[in-house]
């Protein structure tokens, strides 16, 4: 990256390409491993905890966690630790160039995948001094140009450069989440003196003794487009987010920076609304000002996926057009992380809308949860004493994220018309059909809450109402219609308008009363049922005045 002071167009000598090295299997530690290595090879470390203060230098090969490459170990889970145990620095890198040409091969430096943790670099009394002798407590690069790309940095200590020390250098840092590291002096997070590194979507956030200290003077000058900061969240960092010292001042643009804040193209200063910093996930809330709001000014490659894997660049504002977000996490729709009381809105990609607010008691492994609305199929029809809205919806709901305990589902039904809303139920497809889970609406704010603990098809839905007495009215026609022996129609008739006259008369226990006249009915009726009355018009007239009963049981 520079042209006088920071040598990092060395090249190192050729060799056969391709060899892989895996710890613990085929070596037990790492720094085994980096001392068989040669240029072009690749370590792969398996998930673990690996107690060790790494040297690497004058080579180029790719030193790569559990977190990039998890399938290589069949998909085990866990991550790659580096811990010095607070004794000395996790990774000291020399001369390590940034590639090699390997039989017309380009092979690049690079650490992936890794959490750096436990270093420790801090002068004591009667100790040898130099500069930068205790500096660097995580990492630690002089003349060098490795990629470092989706390692954790978080919890190391120094003098200078707490996370990491890029002293002479021009590393490309991308998608790495350094936090939680302090400075006795300056650079909690990062110190970087006479460097050229690239610093493209990094969340630095809540180191102590400041984010990045930048020192930069004399006549060296870097290779466009130079020393960049872009797409990075510099936040939440005690003393300073950023400070550059001297007069060449590097290229800040789209970032999130709090104190020491650069006004240059697309950067912002807000809070950038992690999900739960307390817990270390900065994953991007919904709303948050970083997403899709980032930026390529300098038309570099942008990383085609964010920390977690997750492609770049997306949507993460539904607004139809796709901008790289800030930060080492791209926004995902419907991102689920783990937590307690997490909320999810999805995106129905149908409508664009978020129609539902899912509150999961406890995620224990992250996923994604999708809502698709579709229009009612062959066996999907309402349940009994229930009929859509306009337009007839249901809601698909699913989730790949792992979680216990019960989820609060809460619709938002204003974009379907319903004639009765005070009457709205929500229900769940089981396997053994809808069930009502309704637990409160909200018919103001047209929103409707149900409890479940498994995820399916949805659906708001309003009773049927029917008037009794239309029923009663309409039965009355039918007895007429039969031609009943006078002495019969007249008494059945009389039991009809005894019925309709209790339902009508507020001062009687209503139901109750036409209920016990109706039941009479059924009794008359079976009494002729097969003599004066046909065994099929008997049968029909039961079964309507039944409907009935049930009808004015149910209110």
């Amino acid at each position: 990256m520079l042209l006088m002071v920071v040598a990092v167009g060395l090249m190192c000598g050729s060799s056969a390409l391709g060899a892989t090295l895996i710890v613990p299997s085929g070596y037990s530690t790492i720094q085994s491993a980096i001392d068989a290595a040669v240029d072009g090879d690749t370590i792969q470390v398996a998930p673990g905890t690996y107690y060790e203060n790494l040297e690497w230098a004058n080579k180029c090969i790719a030193l790569v966690g559990a977190k990039a490459h998890d399938s290589i170990f069949g998909g085990e889970g866990g991550l790659s630790v580096v811990d010095a145990a607070g004794i000395g620095r996790c990774l000291k890198m020399t001369d390590v160039p940034d590639s090699v040409s390997i039989d017309g091969f380009t092979f690049a430096s690079r650490v992936e995948g890794f959490t750096f943790t436990g270093g420790h670099m801090q002068y004591q009394e009667g100790q040898i001094q130099g500069l930068h002798f205790y500096s660097g407590g995580g990492l630690y690069l002089n003349n060098s140009s490795p990629k470092l790309e989706k390692n954790t940095i978080t919890g190391n200590s120094a003098d200078d450069g707490g996370g990491l020390l890029l002293w002479d250098s021009g590393a490309t840092l991308t998608n790495n989440i350094i936090t939680a590291n302090s400075a006795l002096n300056n650079g909690g997070g990062l110190f970087l003196d006479y460097s050229c590194p690239q610093l493209m979507n990094n969340t630095i956030t809540s180191n102590t003794g400041g984010g990045i200290y930048d020192v930069f003077t004399g006549l060296a000058v870097c290779v466009l487009p130079g020393r960049t900061i872009t797409n990075c969240i510099l936040w939440g960092n005690s003393k300073y987010d950023l400070v550059v010292v001297g007069k060449s001042q590097p290229f800040v643009t789209y970032s999130d920076i709090g104190i020491g804040f650069v006004a240059e193209k697309g950067n912002i200063s807000a809070d950038p609304m992690f999900v739960n910093p307390s817990t270390g996930d900065y994953h991007l809330k919904a709303g948050s000002p970083c997403i899709d709001t980032g930026g390529n000014p300098w038309k570099l490659p942008l990383p085609e996926t964010d920390f977690d894997g997750n492609p770049r660049v997306g949507d993460g504002n539904s607004d139809g057009t796709a901008i790289v977000d800030m930060g080492a996490f791209e926004a995902i729709v419907g991102l689920t992380p783990p937590g307690e009381d997490v909320i999810v809105q999805p995106k129905d990609p149908a409508t664009g809308e978020t129609p539902v607010t899912l509150t999961f008691d406890k995620v224990t492994g992250d996923g994604v949860t999708t809502v698709t609305s579709t229009t009612p199929s062959e066996g999907q029809g309402p349940p009994n004493g229930f009929k859509f809205g306009n337009p007839p919806v249901i809601f698909e709901i699913a989730t790949t994220a792992e979680f216990s305990g019960s989820i609060e589902v809460c619709f938002d039904y204003s974009s379907a018309s319903y004639g009765n809303k005070a009457e709205l139920k929500l229900f769940h497809r089981t396997d053994g059909g809808w069930v009502d889970v309704t637990t409160s609406i909200d018919t103001v704010s047209k929103i409707i809450c149900g409890t479940v603990t498994s995820l399916s098809f949805f659906g708001v839905f309003e009773s049927e109402f029917v008037d009794p007495v239309e029923l009663l009215q309409e039965l009355a026609g039918r007895v007429i219609t039969l031609n009943l022996q006078q002495g019969i129609s007249n008494s059945l008739d009389a039991k009809l308008q005894a019925s309709m006259q209790a339902l009508d008369d507020i001062n009687e226990n209503n139901n109750v009363a036409a209920i016990n006249t109706l039941q009479a009915f059924i009794n008359t009726v079976k009494a002729q049922r097969g003599n004066k009355i046909s065994e099929a018009d008997a049968d029909a007239l039961i079964a309507s005045v039944q409907k009935i009963i049930d009808l004015l049981g149910m209110e």
